[in-house]
């Protein structure tokens, strides 16, 4: 995980825990039949807390805390928390493309085993 975290550039502390799917229910999710197995939060303490729904496959929890580490650097690269989460808002199917895509690129490094 450390590995993903240098190559995406994050720099800001990042803390993962297990969820509930009740504690991940209240972001807005692109389309219709989407599912949350992971989310991310860029919180006013200025960090990463991301959430992860357990009894998944090793491989799928590692494409998700990817993904969602993903937006963990698409947030850093905007000048506030509130800059990021407008834009996000604005666009969300395209945010969460770029994570998936990211995510498909750094695959290989398995940060769940």
């Amino acid at each position: 995980m450390l590995r993903a975290i240098e190559i995406l550039g994050i720099r800001k502390p990042v803390s993962i825990r297990w969820a509930n799917e009740s504690e991940m229910a209240t972001k807005p999710k692109p389309g219709s039949g989407f599912r949350t197995t992971g989310e991310h939060e860029y919180t006013a303490r200025d960090e990463h807390v991301i959430q992860l729904l357990p009894g998944r496959s090793a491989e799928a929890t590692s494409k998700t805390v990817l993904h969602e580490l993903a937006h963990a650097a698409s947030a850093e690269a905007f000048p506030s928390r509130f800059a990021w989460q407008r834009a996000k808002l604005n666009d969300l199917q395209s945010f969460e493309d770029e994570a998936d895509e990211l995510a498909g690129v750094l695959a290989h490094l398995r940060p769940v085993t």
